[in-house]
C-alpha cells in the first residue's frame, strides 16, 4: 500500500472513482494513471506513478527552475506538460523531457526564458506577462511550422518582422491560433479571427507609423503613444452595473474599434502599442486602494476601482523601469489637478501609495519621471500629435474635390456611353439623333471641364505632397539620398515589416515619385 499526501489521494480517488477519504492506494491502482495535476509539495510522489504520460503543475506553492529538473528525473518519459500559474519560475529548461509531444505554458508571471525545446505536436503559449525574449518564440515557430501552435496575440508583430528580417514566409502566421487573455484573475481567452488580426494590425500600425518617426528614443516613443492613448481611447469600468458597454473593451481589437478600454484591454493595448513601437512593457497586476486613499501633492485622491484588481504597466526605458497607470490617467485627464494625479511615469513606491498592492515581487528598483522631464515630455508629445495631424490634413485637405471630380467623370463617361448605344439605332437625319448629338456634345464637354479639375487637384495634391517630400522621406526613412530606387527598396521593406501603414505607404511612395 501507499501513502499519498491529502491533495493528491483527492485527486486519485477523483481518478480512480474512489469515495472516501483514504489515503492509501494500491501501486496497480496508480500505475493505471497516466495524466495528473500536482503541486510543489507533491513532486516526490510522482515516483509512484511509472506510466504517467500527462502531468499539470499548478500553484500554490510555486515551482521554480530546480524543482523542473527533479520532476524530469522522476518521470523523463512524459509527453505532456503543462506549467501554469508559477510566479516563482523565471527559467524553464525542457531538454530533460526525451519525449515531450505536447507543452502549454500560460499565466506564469514571471517567466523570462524557455530552454531546450524542440520538435513538438503542439505548443501553448499565452498571458506569460514578463516573456520578452521572442526570438525563443520565434526558434519554436520555426522548429515547429507543422504542429498545433496557441500563441498570444501580443508577440504577433515581432515575430512577423523577424520571418521578414530572415527572408521566411509570413504566411506561416495564418495556420497559428492568435488568443488574448481577457479577464483579471478569471483567464477569460479571446480567439482571434483572421479578420479581426487584420484590422487589429492595420489599427496599430497606422497609429505607430503615423505619428512616431524612425529617429524618435524610447521616451518619445512612450510619450507620443501615452498621449494618443489618453486623449483617444475612453476609459470604461467593467464593475459598473450601469454600463452597457461592458463588451466593447472586452480584448485589444474592439478598444481600437470601439475606442473604449477596460482595466485590463486598456493596459494590452497600450502595451501592443508600445511593443509595435519597441518599448518594452509588461502587463501588472494591483488591487485598488479603499474608497478614500489619502491625499497626493495636497489633492485628495479617490480609489478608481475600490477594491477590484487592476492592471497597469511596468516599461522598460533606457534600461529602467517605471509604472505608468495609463487607464487612471485617461480617466483623470480631464480633471483640473491632472499634472499632480496622473501616474505617468512613476517608481512602485510612488505607486504603492495609490494602490493598496502591486502583485509582482521581482523588480527591486524602479524610477519616476517627473517634474520638467515630465512637463516636457507632454509638450512634446502634444506638439507631435498636433504637427502630424495638421500635415497630413493639408496633404488631404484636396482629397474630397479630387473624389468629387473622379465621380462625376465616372458618371458622365456611363452616360456618353448610353447616349452613343442609342444613337446606333437611330437615323442621322431624326429629330430625337439630333437631340441625342445634342445631349453627347453637352456631356463631353462637361467631361473635359471635370478631367480638367481632376488634373488640376491632383497637382495640387502632388505639389503639397513634394513641399513635404523631403521631411516625410527622413522621418518616416531617414533617408535624403534621391535614389528612388534605394529609397523605394527600403519602404517596400518598412511595409512588408508593418513599419508603416498602407497610407503612410502610399504618400512616400509619391514622395519618392516627385523626387
Amino acid at each position: 500500500m501507499i501513502n499519498l499526501s491529502d491533495s493528491l489521494s483527492e485527486i486519485v480517488r477523483e481518478k480512480l472513482h474512489i469515495e472516501g477519504k483514504d489515503n492509501t492506494f494500491l501501486e496497480n491502482d496508480l500505475n493505471k494513471i497516466t495524466s495528473i495535476s500536482i503541486s510543489k509539495n507533491d513532486i516526490e510522489e510522482l515516483k509512484y506513478f511509472s506510466d504517467l504520460e500527462e502531468l499539470e503543475l499548478v500553484s500554490f506553492p510555486s515551482i521554480d527552475s530546480d524543482d523542473i529538473a527533479k520532476i524530469a528525473a522522476i518521470v523523463p518519459k512524459i509527453k505532456s506538460l503543462k506549467v501554469k500559474e508559477q510566479s516563482a519560475l523565471i527559467s524553464l529548461n525542457l531538454s530533460y523531457f526525451k519525449e515531450l509531444e505536447n507543452v502549454c505554458l500560460i499565466h506564469n508571471d514571471n517567466l523570462e526564458s524557455i530552454a531546450g525545446l524542440n520538435k513538438v505536436k503542439r505548443f501553448t503559449f499565452y498571458d506569460n506577462k514578463d516573456f520578452v525574449n521572442v526570438e525563443q518564440i520565434y526558434n519554436v515557430v520555426l522548429n515547429n511550422r507543422d504542429c498545433h501552435i496557441i500563441l498570444d496575440i501580443i508577440f504577433y508583430m515581432d515575430i512577423a518582422r523577424m520571418l521578414c528580417e530572415n527572408d521566411q514566409d509570413k504566411g506561416i502566421l495564418d495556420r497559428f491560433t492568435w488568443v488574448e487573455s481577457v479577464g483579471l484573475r478569471k483567464y477569460i481567452i479571446h480567439e482571434y479571427t483572421t479578420d479581426e488580426i487584420k484590422s487589429l494590425i492595420q489599427n496599430v500600425t497606422a497609429i505607430v507609423s503615423k505619428y512616431v518617426y524612425v529617429d524618435d528614443g524610447d521616451i518619445e516613443r512612450f510619450g507620443i503613444l501615452y498621449k494618443w492613448m489618453t486623449s483617444n481611447i475612453e476609459f470604461v469600468n467593467e464593475d459598473d452595473p450601469k454600463n452597457e458597454n461592458v463588451e466593447t473593451v472586452s480584448n485589444m481589437y474592439k478598444v481600437f474599434n470601439y475606442r473604449k478600454g477596460g482595466r485590463l484591454s486598456f493596459a494590452k493595448a497600450f502595451q501592443l502599442l508600445l511593443s509595435f513601437a519597441g518599448v518594452k512593457s509588461s502587463v501588472v497586476y494591483s488591487l485598488g486602494a479603499l474608497e478614500s486613499i489619502g491625499y497626493y501633492n495636497g489633492q485628495k485622491v479617490y480609489s478608481l476601482l475600490g477594491t477590484s484588481d487592476y492592471a497597469l504597466l511596468r516599461v522598460s526605458i533606457d534600461e529602467r523601469y517605471y509604472y505608468c497607470d495609463i487607464a487612471w490617467d485617461s480617466f483623470v485627464s480631464d480633471y483640473k489637478y491632472f499634472d499632480q494625479l496622473r501616474l505617468f511615469l512613476v517608481s512602485k513606491n510612488e505607486l504603492k501609495l495609490r494602490h493598496k498592492f502591486v502583485g509582482e515581487g521581482n523588480i527591486e528598483k524602479s524610477y519616476s519621471y517627473h517634474g520638467d522631464d515630465s512637463d516636457d515630455l507632454i509638450i512634446f508629445a502634444n506638439d507631435r500629435i498636433k504637427d502630424v495631424d495638421d500635415l497630413f490634413n493639408d496633404i488631404e485637405r484636396v482629397s474630397p474635390s479630387i473624389l468629387g471630380a473622379e465621380l462625376n467623370s465616372s458618371m458622365i463617361k456611363k452616360e456618353i456611353s448610353s447616349i452613343k448605344e442609342k444613337m446606333e439605332d437611330l437615323e442621322t437625319d431624326s429629330d430625337e439623333y439630333k437631340t441625342l448629338k445634342k445631349e453627347l456634345a453637352l456631356n463631353e464637354e462637361n467631361l473635359e471641364v471635370e478631367q480638367a479639375d481632376l488634373l488640376r487637384f491632383k497637382n495640387m495634391r502632388d505639389g503639397i505632397i513634394n513641399s513635404y517630400s523631403s521631411d516625410l522621406k527622413y522621418h518616416y526613412l531617414k533617408f535624403n539620398l534621391e535614389d528612388k530606387d534605394i529609397l523605394r527598396s527600403k519602404l517596400e521593406k518598412y511595409h512588408e515589416m508593418y513599419l508603416i501603414s498602407d497610407y503612410i505607404f502610399d504618400i512616400l511612395l509619391e514622395c519618392i515619385k516627385a523626387a
